[in-house]
């Protein structure tokens, strides 16, 4: 089964959570992360030259900018104006346009590649919609590259201490014993999947798995949300510690800690 995980309530709904997250960072410094980061080299093994390729949910737009500045046919689309008008000011030629990757704004079978980089888990519902959706506006025999966060082995484990502390913090008869006022209601923000459950619904929409790739291979793949923050995301020595864990256990087995994981499918039904 999928893993939910939560924000407080002072996050907002999901748009303000995004613009929020894009308002912490920059383009230029997205750009630098994209030559360093593993997505590009499974790009580079398989997006065709010659297809039409859309990024679904492109955020500030760096693999837009990227993969076009490597001769790829590609446009983004994303549901913050607030993000849009971002990129139009860095450069109004870059190719992204507001979109809604539930209904997206193109004919059946017209791209020959769908890329949805961390999105497709942050839908109450599942990611069902969003994958017909994807299917819908793909080619027969076309390619999508789907990534997602996974539950993977040292998730499993850490849950237990995750269940405790979660009680801990917002029960109600604690916190008044602790003279804390009430938890704050919580806004849902992402699912984390099992890999194998998240390739059944792969299977069961009609894709064909080419890949799936492991990656992203952080810090943040050794907890669950709420173990991070209070283990080391407030000390910079212990973070230096599991990041450097981290990489230790990609050496070992990269299936047991990633934060993400991508799904290369084709489309054959």
């Amino acid at each position: 089964m999928a893993y939910a995980l939560y924000e407080s309530s002072q996050v907002g709904g999901s748009s303000e959570f995004w613009d929020m997250c894009w308002e912490k960072t920059s383009l230029e410094r997205q750009l630098a992360m994209t030559t360093k980061d593993d997505e590009l080299n499974i790009f580079l093994k398989y997006l065709p030259k010659n297809g039409k390729i859309l990024e679904a949910g492109c955020g500030l737009g760096r693999w837009v900018i990227c993969l076009k500045n490597r001769g790829y046919d590609i446009k983004g689309i994303d549901f913050s104006k607030q993000v849009i008008d971002l990129i139009k000011n860095y450069d109004p030629a870059i190719p992204v346009e507001l979109g809604n990757i539930m209904d997206i704004n193109y004919p059946d079978n017209y791209f020959d590649v769908y890329i949805s980089l961390g999105v497709v888990e942050h839908f109450v519902e599942g990611p069902f919609n969003v994958l017909e959706e994807a299917k819908r506006v793909v080619k027969q025999n076309g390619m999508l590259f789907i990534s997602v966060p996974v539950f993977n082995p040292i998730r499993h484990v850490t849950l237990p201490f995750e269940k405790l502390f979660r009680f801990i913090i917002e029960n109600y008869l604690v916190r008044k014993l602790l003279g804390k006022s009430p938890y704050p209601p919580k806004n849902f923000i992402e699912y984390r999947f099992i890999r194998k459950e998240f390739s059944r619904h792969l299977l069961k929409l009609g894709f064909e798995i080419e890949e799936i790739i492991p990656f992203c291979h952080i810090e943040l793949g050794l907890f669950n949300h709420f173990l991070e923050p209070i283990f080391f995301l407030r000390n910079k020595h212990l973070l230096a510690i599991f990041r450097r864990t981290a990489k230790y256990l990609k050496n070992i087995c990269p299936w047991l800690a990633p934060h993400m994981t991508m799904w290369i499918v084709r489309k054959i039904k």
